[in-house]
């Protein structure tokens, strides 16, 4: 155990009186001239009053220690409290769509209204209720990071081209607000799908990542369309870095329903899916299997939560950590404990082995 800051320093301060008094004591004592009411020292022997140099100064001696000690408890020393404790050890980039297909609505929700404008039928959300593909992301995402305390997360959102949103970070409160501000908008993107230059910009966030485990967690409802690189390529590349990558393809239902913004806020437009635009789930496989991760697809919110919980639970890895309490341990009680001690010990001193004769 070492000692650690005193509470209240400036006490210490007041051990510079000590030597002052013990020089008055020693001054005193040699200029002091002793009398004696005995005509005879023999009775002084007689009476068990005969007292030593080394005895006669040990109270003095007893009660500078007990001021010592005392000053020592006012000033309050303190040390940390070490605990070794165990952590999770993983470092973690979420990857999340934003092209334009993330704001489609998947199937007809009892909720929305049926209107016409001209010849074209609108299902119209009135009160804002049915979320779309990336609120339901979103919110997923978000129930995700509060479950992994004690890991360094970050966020990469891509279109047509990448952006790092948050760096890895433990600090998941602004992890979340970026999250939810995390829009096509917001990178300022036409609403294309360049996966593979995603995965590039999320490797690169975990280059000098010193977890244990590395891994990223890409969340996408379409096909890489553009971009420099390509998914499988990246792959390889994650796989030599040591970096696991998860893929979660969502979507691609019978009903999709389009936002038209041009009818107004709400307004939604059955929207037909052809073969070429279907999500292509062997290149998430590809992905995954490359990297040693796992591939997932998800048709409704339910099954998107269950693949994160899946998803958390298989991705722990245990380290032992020192950790630092920013609480501190007092330590005065103890140094109050010997200054008592010491005053008790002058008074039993005084009243028995160097009690004193009239």
């Amino acid at each position: 155990m070492s000692f650690l800051p005193f509470a209240n320093p400036l006490w210490l301060l007041s051990l510079l009186i000590i030597p002052v008094i013990i020089y008055l004591y020693v001054k005193d004592k040699f200029k002091r001239k002793i009398y004696l009411r005995f005509s005879n020292i023999k009775l002084i022997k007689t009476a068990g009053g005969e007292v030593s140099k080394i005895k006669r100064h040990l109270p003095f001696v007893l009660q500078m220690i007990a001021l010592f000690f005392l000053i020592i408890a006012l000033s309050r020393p303190q040390h940390d409290v070490r605990t070794f404790i165990d952590v999770e050890g993983v470092d973690i980039i979420l990857l999340l769509d934003l092209s334009r297909s993330m704001k489609f609505v998947d199937g007809i929700n009892p909720n929305f209204e049926h209107t016409t404008q001209g010849n074209r039928l609108y299902y119209y959300d009135k009160y804002d209720t049915v979320p779309s593909r990336l609120q339901i992301a979103k919110k997923v995402i978000r129930d995700f990071i509060n479950k992994r305390t004690n890991d360094q997360l970050g966020l990469v959102g891509f279109a047509e081209f990448p952006i790092a949103l948050c760096p890895p970070t433990l600090d998941h409160n602004i992890l979340i607000e970026y999250l939810e501000s995390a829009s096509l908008e917001k990178i300022g993107a036409l609403g294309d799908t360049a996966i593979g230059d995603g995965m590039g910009v999320a490797l690169n966030g975990l280059k000098h990542s010193k977890a244990n485990s590395k891994l990223i967690i890409l969340l996408t409802d379409g096909n890489s369309n553009t971009g420099e690189k390509g998914p499988v390529e990246v792959a390889k590349i994650a796989a030599k870095m040591g970096v696991k990558i998860y893929t979660i393809g969502i979507g691609d239902i019978k009903d999709v329903l389009e936002p038209d913004e041009t009818a107004g806020k709400g307004f939604y437009v059955l929207r037909p899916v052809n073969h070429g635009e279907r999500l292509d789930t062997s290149i998430l496989k590809k992905i995954s299997e490359i990297t040693g991760g796992r591939s997932y697809v998800a048709k409704n919110p339910q099954e998107l939560e269950e693949i994160y919980e899946e998803i958390n639970q298989l991705e722990k890895y245990k380290i032992t950590l020192e950790d630092i309490q920013t609480l501190k341990e007092e330590l005065f009680p103890y140094f109050l404990l010997i200054t008592l001690l010491m005053i008790l010990s002058v008074y039993i001193l005084e009243f028995t082995w160097l009690r004193r004769i009239p």
